[in-house]
């Protein structure tokens, strides 16, 4: 995972290059500080070269000030290349997430999806800002600092390898337990993040069926779980830093009492015994920061596994090589023994229906009974199992999708706006409409009249997935964006099931005009939205049991029929005909 962040590197290759250059020249500035140090005491101080005092003091102050501003450049342009990695991250998932088809969104919850952008992305910057610093920095540290260590004397820089193997383990021993805490805290986090996110979106139904003390407990439940899991966290590197710490202090104290004996038998100078006490933490600084950049390579690779799977996701729905764009689309489907199975269940069977251009097909059936799943064949929402959906004759498999779906207007059963203004909702599809055309689409769907009530008219900005406006006022909107986008082929999924039967009528009566000349399929549950269709398709368990015109339907005194008694009565039925 970490070998494939770093391809993302490539467009920052001059930047990270200066940045590192910057690194190199702060860590250099750093270690050659306490060597000066040694010169001003030995020289300086004990061989009375008081001269030397002032222009010492001046270097390492200058030094000092110099390592200071390289930080300065160091921390900038690491940071930068941080953000812009994570930009070029964050437009890749936004461009993958579009390109994925239904059946991705059916598994994937919004709240995982979102922390894709949030937290994983945030583990991936700060490693990127630190993962070079805390590598680059830490081998140069400790190879320069070791260098200086043996230069003033190899028997006390040899004494020190008596610890390494106690880093090694305490390191080793860490870095297993922050893999595991750490995939624990991102799991935890996500199931928290992905609870908030519903219970926002379903904030109403909570209230309906007052749960918010049982939805109190269950929140609890989440953040408790995301609280242990980074005490545990917590807990291990509590359980490790001390020892990381006293194995310093082992070292400083190994190298005053033996560096000790050393000095008084004159085989190191007392400036060399205080510069080398200061190179221990140089040397053992980066020893000890390997933790630090264990916990974040960990947690970036727990994160970057998850981003890694979005990105690597194929889409089972998309375009072939060479794929068909003509110029014109007539509105002919057809249906030629199609089967659709979804998971391990068949939503269609064996569905054969041959729609011409320009016909009003109404589809009527009980909930479950297929009638979105068919539709959602014709814009390749999902694609057959078996048999094949054709639009002018042509395999919708061999369509350019864009193309395609520019083609097809649905209103899905389910009505979605966004925080928007009304005027910016209705022209979702088509922003380039002008005021007057957007108005027009809105007098179709006998919307107009409610939004000019409205506080600023079409300028008025609506909440989130249209809260604000009732079921019937956010269909009649997602009518008018449907009519504005002008489709050759007009898909309605039950569009008018949230109006009185009175709009359904003026809707359906202005409606009528929209569907001249293109081709129109109704799935309605009210036998008045489907009365004067072409063609009458019922549906029962993933299958057409019935198949007509409306008079045609009543005489067979089937699911039509029953449907018709229901909501008319038999004196409708003998004064139908």
């Amino acid at each position: 995972m970490i070998k494939r962040l770093i391809s993302y590197y490539r467009n920052y290759l001059k930047l990270n290059f200066l940045g590192l250059l910057f690194l190199v020249l702060a860590v250099v500035a750093v270690t050659v500080i306490p060597y000066l140090i040694k010169t001003l005491i030995d020289q300086g101080l004990k061989g009375k070269q008081y001269d030397l005092i002032a222009p010492m003091c001046l270097a390492i102050l200058g030094i000092a000030l110099a390592r200071g501003i390289f930080i300065y450049f160091r921390d900038r342009i690491f940071h930068t290349i941080s953000q812009k990695v994570v930009y070029d991250f964050r437009l890749q998932l936004f461009d993958k997430l579009q390109s994925l088809p239904f059946s991705f969104y059916d598994k994937e919850s919004t709240g995982k999806l979102m922390n894709r952008f949030t937290g994983d992305l945030n583990a991936v910057r700060e490693f990127v800002i630190n993962g070079q610093i805390l590598s680059v920095e830490g081998i140069i540290q400790f190879v320069l600092s070791l260098v200086f260590m043996f230069s003033m004397s190899a028997k006390l820089s040899l004494s020190l390898f008596i610890i390494l193997p106690f880093i090694y383990l305490n390191t080793s021993a860490v870095s297993k337990k922050l893999f595991v805490a750490f995939q624990r805290v991102r799991t935890a986090f996500e199931n928290l993040m992905s609870y908030v996110q519903e219970n926002i979106s379903g904030i109403r139904v909570v209230k309906v069926f007052g749960r918010e003390n049982e939805e109190k407990k269950n929140f609890k439940k989440h953040a408790d779980e995301y609280k242990d899991a980074n005490i545990n966290v917590i807990e291990i590197r509590a359980n490790h830093n001390p020892l990381s710490s006293l194995i310093v202090d082992l070292a400083s104290i190994l190298v005053f009492c033996f560096g000790g004996i050393l000095a008084i038998t004159n085989q190191i100078t007392i400036g060399e015994l205080v510069a080398f006490n200061s190179y221990i933490f140089m040397f053992m600084g980066p020893i000890n920061n390997i933790n630090n950049l264990v916990n974040q390579s960990q947690n970036a690779t727990t994160s970057l596994e998850k981003i890694f799977t979005v990105l690597d996701t194929e889409p089972d729905i998309k375009n072939v090589e060479n794929p068909y764009e003509p110029d014109t689309v007539n509105g002919a489907i057809k249906f030629e023994k199609v089967f659709f199975k979804y998971q391990s269940d068949y939503i269609l069977s064996n569905i054969n229906i041959d729609i011409k251009p320009g016909q009003i097909v109404g589809i009527m059936g009980a909930t479950g009974s297929g009638k979105t799943s068919l539709i959602n064949m014709i814009s390749r929402f999902y694609d057959t199992t078996k048999g094949v959906v054709s639009v002018d004759g042509v395999d919708i498999r061999q369509y350019n999708l864009y193309h395609l779906r520019k083609n097809i207007g649905v209103i899905l059963q389910e009505t979605f706006l966004f925080s928007d203004t009304i005027e910016n909702n209705i022209k979702f599809g088509r922003t380039e409409a002008t005021k007057a055309e957007v108005i027009q689409a809105a007098k179709i769907a006998d919307a107009h009249e409610f939004i000019e009530k409205l506080p600023n008219g079409y300028q008025t900005k609506i909440g989130e997935r249209g809260m604000g406006l009732s079921g019937g006022q956010k269909q009649r909107l997602a009518i008018a964006r449907a009519v504005l986008f002008n489709p050759k082929i007009l898909i309605l999924d039950d569009a008018t099931s949230s109006v009185d039967m009175d709009t359904e009528h003026n809707i359906q009566s202005t409606l009528n005009s929209v569907m001249k000349d293109r081709t129109t399929i109704i799935i309605a549950h009210r036998i008045s939205a489907v009365k004067n269709a072409d063609q009458i398709i019922c549906m029962e368990s993933g299958r057409v049991i019935e198949q007509g015109v409306h008079d045609t339907l009543l005489l067979e005194k089937g699911y039509y029929y029953k449907t018709f008694i229901q909501q008319y009565g038999d004196m409708e039925v003998e004064s139908d005909g």
